[in-house]
């Protein structure tokens, strides 16, 4: 119970400092090669929710809104697919897209990101 209230108690000063990416920051990406029709949800430079586009698809690509304006330094990502058996994971990563591999095609799935 303790380590919840800490928790609940940490949430707003790591939010405010930085530590925690929030939506403010970065605009809104694109999606390059991800299937047919992907989809975002509340999607960010930061991070969001990619819906995996149908076909055969054993990678991902996301544009960010803001390349080199948005990132000082070069991001670091953060990937994970809600799916129980294949796994995402960054397999390319520049100031402007970054590319999410997959360990098998997984149309319609949804895979999270988190960059910072």
């Amino acid at each position: 119970m303790l380590k919840l209230i800490i928790a609940l108690l940490l949430i707003p000063i790591l939010a405010t400092a930085d530590i925690i990416p929030t939506g403010r920051y970065g605009g809104t990406p694109t999606l390059g090669a991800c299937g047919t029709s992907p989809a975002l949800t509340n999607a960010f430079d930061s991070g969001g929710t990619i819906t995996i586009g149908t076909g055969v698809v054993t990678s991902c690509v996301l544009n960010f809104a803001n390349s080199g304006a948005f990132w000082t330094n070069m991001p670091q990502c953060s990937v994970q697919s809600h799916s129980g058996t294949i796994f995402a994971f960054v397999s390319a990563l520049t100031g402007s897209t970054l590319t999410i591999g997959l360990s098998a095609s997984l149309p319609g799935g949804i895979v999270t990101y988190l960059c910072w």
